[in-house]
């Protein structure tokens, strides 16, 4: 009925040092009451156990949907899992000092205008599909909305890559 009982009916069990480890880092975020085969599972360890993200994105929902922000959690989590929606000028692809030097400033403004002043990524993206969520509902009200109409104006304004 316990954990180690099941693995060794398998054909070939794991080895029990992987299987203590496992119990032990499970306990270390919280997603078991306790580091022994029998505990319990947290709040934080069924969510962890329903989602395919790392425990630390995992936690970043639960958090939010304990203090009252899950989409923004969920959006951050999200942005965490992606590339960076942000252009980034290669001087190989420029042809010119003058042209890199320009496309760079216009991308560090773009990342400084989402970011806030809050020197974080995931706030800097939540900041972004913010922003692109409005351009989505004010396409939508002129009657033009799409999410492809609502990401090709946000790219206009700003230095982003198109998807």
């Amino acid at each position: 009925s316990n954990v180690r009982g099941l693995l060794g009916c398998l054909p070939q069990p794991p080895d029990t040092k992987h299987l203590d480890a496992a119990v032990s880092e499970l306990a270390g975020v919280g997603a078991i009451f306790k580091a022994e085969d029998s505990a319990e599972m947290t709040s934080l360890g069924i969510l962890m156990d329903g989602l395919p993200l790392e425990s630390s994105l995992c936690r970043l929902i639960w958090l939010g949907v304990l203090w009252g922000c899950p989409a923004e959690a969920i959006v951050m989590a999200a942005a965490c899992t992606t590339g960076d929606p942000f252009s980034t000028p290669t001087r190989m692809l420029e042809r010119s000092d003058g042209e890199y030097l320009t496309k760079l400033r216009k991308s560090f403004l773009t990342r400084r205008r989402y970011d806030g002043g809050h020197y974080s990524e995931p706030i800097m993206c939540l900041r972004l599909f913010c922003h692109w969520a409005l351009r989505l509902d004010e396409s939508r009200k002129s009657g033009e909305g799409s999410w492809e109409m609502a990401t090709f104006i946000l790219a206009a304004e700003a230095d982003i890559d198109q998807i």
